[in-house]
């Protein structure tokens, strides 16, 4: 009899011992303390491994540490065991992966285990299930492209790591607008230096795009909206208009996008010149984060965005890649589709290629951030992914001697814009006075005529170079 009382007070001792530790790893668990909780949650499992509620805790400790996969066979059997949040985290994991064919399977058999208990569905899970919905349709439709790199850099003024020719244009953060126009957060200035695309609040705080162009006098138009049939909800920004003058990249989160920004492309009627409804790049470029500022460069044959997909506080990863003279999407039953898609790994996308040379170039570009020149003899693009910014970097003699006379012509053109813009701050003082307004237009035409010299000389130079490389 004894032993028979002892016995039941061992019994009593470890059930009381083991719903302490339960309640300790459920106090863990509440307050978002997952690393604690997942010990303790695991002896649990040891000793009832059907227990299905102990299996959904596990898999959310597992998931918010970071351990997905290794989180999905408890959300699996936890599920099996009608646990409601079960399929919901397999929803969520799918879709990461971008699987979502059984991303969809799985928030579908959340809702009806919700519709069962008479729950309401969020409004944020609404969204996840609509963003795999909206993802699914993407994913057939994944550009193919050669992804070069991959650059972290600091979200402030991302942009002055882009390394895009002059001829390209310029981007501009609010501190380097004109003063006239700082009441805009960012601006892509084009080539001519004629004309500013503007990202600017309007009086109701939204985001919308609008151009600025130079008067003869060298100051700025007041800004004038353009957007008026690209979109009608949602926030306009991070424009790049290609040096085509037609078409336009930006970036919006409005409710079609695949999370917060999403890259858009817009071109012009030729007939009224307004620019017409935008539609979404789609992937590889855009993700359930945000992703911006997309730009073009025809003379290096370079692309580059930026994008928060990486989920580093305070960065941002910029990838660059070679641009696609023709878009040109990967098969829907490629393998490696959403490692494609989502950008897992850049150097996928090289295939049986070594890219290196050209990251190597690219690395070589230095950059002056103030005074947005490259800090090198000169920058030539001979072809694309081959940059020359030094004479030795030349095979041919003659290319070297016609380099030579280039570099003149720059500093003469250079001089002509320094003396152009002098006259315009002369004329602003003096309107009133006709030979300097003369003087501007005798500059310009002599500017213009200096450029088309400068057009064919380059042409020449390039030809030249490439018939000794090519042999």
């Amino acid at each position: 009899m004894k032993k028979f009382i002892t016995l039941i007070l061992l019994l009593i001792f470890c059930v009381t011992k083991i719903d302490a530790q339960l309640s300790k790893a459920k106090e863990f668990y509440k307050d978002e303390d997952y690393a604690s909780a997942l010990p303790l949650f695991m002896k649990e499992y040891k000793k009832n491994k059907k227990n299905g509620s102990v299996n959904y805790w596990i898999g959310v400790c597992l998931y918010k540490l970071g351990n997905e996969d290794e989180s999905i066979k408890y959300f699996e059997y936890a599920m099996s065991r009608r646990v409601i949040d079960a399929p919901y985290y397999l929803g969520k994991i799918y879709s990461k992966r971008y699987e979502f064919d059984n991303a969809l399977k799985m928030y579908g058999e959340y809702q009806s285990i919700m519709i069962d208990n008479k729950k309401e569905i969020s409004d944020e899970i609404k969204y996840e299930i609509q963003y795999a919905r909206n993802a699914k349709s993407m994913l057939d439709h994944v550009e193919d492209i050669v992804v070069l790199d991959s650059i972290s850099v600091d979200k402030d003024e991302f942009f002055h790591n882009y390394k895009i020719s002059p001829e390209t244009g310029y981007i501009l953060s609010q501190s380097e607008l004109p003063p006239s126009l700082e009441q805009s957060i960012i601006g892509f200035r084009d080539q001519s230096d004629s004309r500013i695309i503007l990202a600017s609040p309007d009086d109701n705080g939204k985001i919308r795009l609008c151009e600025s162009v130079k008067l003869i006098d060298g100051s700025w138009d007041t800004p004038k909206f353009i957007d008026t049939k690209i979109s009608n909800n949602g926030d306009l920004n991070f424009p790049f208009l290609m040096q085509d003058g037609m078409t336009m990249y930006y970036a919006s989160n409005n409710e079609s996008t695949l999370g917060g920004y999403d890259i858009f492309f817009t071109r012009k009627d030729e007939e009224t010149g307004e620019f017409l409804k935008g539609q979404n790049l789609g992937m590889p470029y855009n993700s359930a984060a945000n992703d911006y500022m997309l730009v073009l460069d025809d003379v290096t044959g370079l692309g580059w965005w930026a994008t928060e997909r990486n989920n580093i506080e305070g960065k941002v990863t910029i990838y660059v890649f070679k641009r696609n003279e023709i878009r040109k999407n990967h098969r829907i039953d490629e393998v490696n589709l959403p490692k494609f898609a989502r950008m897992s790994d850049y150097k996928l996308t090289w295939g049986d290629e070594d890219y290196q040379y050209m990251v190597d170039n690219i690395q070589n570009i230095k950059i002056d951030v103030n005074k947005r020149k490259y800090e090198s003899d000169f920058m030539f693009v001979i072809k694309k992914g081959l940059i020359y910014d030094s004479l030795i970097d030349f095979k041919s003699k003659d290319a070297v001697r016609e380099m030579k006379q280039l570099c003149i012509l720059y500093q003469e053109r250079d001089e002509l814009k320094s003396t152009i813009k002098s006259l315009r701050s002369d004329y602003i003082k003096n309107a009133e006075n006709q030979s300097i307004k003369e003087d501007i237009i005798v500059k310009e035409k002599e500017l213009k005529k200096l450029l088309e010299v400068i057009f064919k000389t380059e042409n020449w130079v390039r030809a030249e170079e490439q018939k000794l490389l090519n042999k």
